[in-house]
């Protein structure tokens, strides 16, 4: 970087900007005495400036169950939350038992963070399970899962919009021996007489818009029974949000 230019006679200061970015949060020092080649000046001291980089915020699990006598899980879980840095989870585990609401078969979950060269940085996270089968047979599947995105870009100002992206995954998936389709709208509710309901494709925006959860399935029983089957959560957080976001 070269800055050049005159004094005006009389004058005795001048001013020079420069913007900066940094794909780092902390605080960084600048001092005059890393100035080269001055001709006529007197150098400055130093002055500092502080980023605040935007926090990841990845997570995802294959089920969970709560009921009012016993809970499963969540499990398996991936997360990469709460750090400004980039980095990488992820985990499987090859069934999973529910007691006489069913049982799945291998479940694969993973989450990360990744800053780009130009300073974009991504959270992202994917959760499957194979293997479905619930209430005797009443839902079944042979893969449902869940992805979601959030993407923020390094703007000349400053971390720019949170971009958020979810998608579903349904394979072969069947309720009352019906064939639902695969590219079923977000927050579509099945309802199940005298049994409860079913939601495909759930979408949740958490942290005030700056993130989303995808659920593949999420079945509520009238026995006060809740589960949840491929869930993944990516936002973008500024260091004053709550991390993990809700």
């Amino acid at each position: 970087m070269t800055v050049h230019g005159d004094l005006a006679a009389g004058q005795q200061a001048c001013t020079a900007s420069v913007r900066l970015t940094s794909t780092t949060g902390g605080t960084y020092q600048v001092c005059g005495s890393a100035i080269t080649a001055r001709v006529g000046v007197d150098l400055p001291g130093c002055a500092s400036v502080t980023f605040d980089a935007p926090v990841f915020d990845a997570r995802s699990h294959g089920v969970r169950l709560t009921s009012p006598l016993v809970g499963v899980g969540p499990l398996p879980v991936s997360a990469h939350s709460c750090t400004s840095l980039p980095g990488e989870d992820g985990d499987t585990v090859l069934g999973a038992g529910l007691g006489t609401v069913g049982s799945l078969g291998v479940l694969t979950t993973d989450a990360s963070g990744t800053i780009g060269a130009d300073g974009t940085r991504v959270a992202a996270a994917h959760a499957r399970s194979a293997g479905i089968n619930l209430l005797g047979g009443l839902i079944t599947a042979d893969l449902v899962g869940a992805a979601a995105q959030a993407r923020q870009p390094l703007t000349g100002t400053g971390p720019g919009a949170v971009d958020l992206a979810g998608a579903t995954t349904l394979v072969n998936l069947r309720v009352a021996g019906v064939a639902v389709s695969a590219d079923t709208a977000p927050n579509t509710t099945i309802g199940l007489p005298l049994v409860g309901s079913l939601v495909l494709n759930q979408r949740t925006p958490v942290a005030g818009g700056k993130g989303v959860t995808v659920t593949a399935l999420s079945l509520n029983l009238l026995t006060g029974v809740q589960l949840t089957i491929a869930r993944s959560t990516a936002a973008l957080l500024t260091t004053a949000d709550s991390c993990p976001a809700s």
